[in-house]
């Protein structure tokens, strides 16, 4: 997982701007799909299964109805081994005209595609930037409610 501490960060630092509507109705409920507590399952590194630790599998994104979210990451703690958070980052998020999602954090933007299985209980974040030679698809499960 060479990558995982440069992507997370990537995604961390990430970004959103949230457009504005032309809806005149506020009170409006945002149903999104993307609205909820998502756990990592899965990455695939370049077309590889990379190999995930318990504390890996941890790894949860909150996106709130109020465009809020929260990504924490987990790492065992150096004493115990216990799963600790070792890192999180809070923002805002949202969805482009052409339904490519972002994030947004202190002001940085980070847009990503996200995929979701006909049952909406799967995302797959797919990452690809050439600067840092990534290549990769974070597949993640919704959690209930």
């Amino acid at each position: 997982m060479k990558n995982f501490s440069l992507v997370f960060s990537i995604i961390l630092i990430s970004t959103f701007f949230l457009a504005c509507s032309n809806d005149d109705d506020s009170t409006a409920v945002n149903e999104d799909v993307i609205v909820g507590e998502w756990r990592l399952a899965q990455v695939i590194e370049g077309g590889i299964d990379v190999p995930l630790q318990t504390c890996d599998l941890l790894e949860t994104y909150f996106f709130n109805a109020d465009f809020s979210f929260r990504a924490e990451a987990y790492e065992p703690d150096q004493g115990t081994q216990e799963c600790v958070i070792s890192n999180f980052t809070e923002g805002v998020w949202g969805k482009s005209n052409n339904d490519q999602y972002f994030t947004n954090t202190s002001g940085n933007n980070f847009p990503f595609v996200a995929e979701f299985s006909d049952d909406e209980i799967e995302m797959t974040i797919v990452i690809v930037n050439t600067d840092f030679g990534i290549n990769e698809r974070r597949t993640y499960e919704k959690q209930e409610d």
